[in-house]
């Protein structure tokens, strides 16, 4: 659904949407270097959010907002797996979207949730 949203949102885009995700993936980078990851997590929702918002999809929209519980509970009360990838990620999902490539803002989306949850998994059996 993340990465359908990254490919929606793109027929939406103005220069403002670019600039607010600008500045949340700054301030995503800020909380991660500080080693402030409850609010790193809180930040990376709030980018992935104004994806889902420009894509201007409700459906996709009510779906992602019932999983997005579930997802939140999971790193709360576990761990938290976000990195300086995820950053660049992040930089990377907003210049696909500024060049209107639809299939690589998509693809990189996709690799953002994929790997953070892959990542997530490869620590709690490590922990165990």
């Amino acid at each position: 659904m993340q990465a359908l949203s990254a490919e929606l949102s793109i027929d939406h885009l103005t220069d403002d949407i670019i600039d607010l995700l600008t500045h949340t993936n700054m301030r995503f980078a800020e909380a991660i270097r500080s080693e402030n990851f409850y609010a790193a997590l809180k930040i990376d929702e709030e980018f992935h959010q104004i994806i889902v918002d420009t894509a201007k999809n409700k459906y996709i929209s009510g779906l992602i907002s019932s999983l997005q519980a579930h997802v939140r509970r999971l790193f709360y009360h576990n761990s938290i797996v976000l990195t300086e990838k995820s950053i660049e990620e992040h930089k990377t999902i907003i210049e696909l979207i500024q060049q209107h490539n639809k299939e690589e803002a998509s693809s990189v989306m996709k690799e953002n949730w994929l790997r953070s949850i892959e990542e997530y998994y490869a620590r709690n059996l490590e922990q165990k």
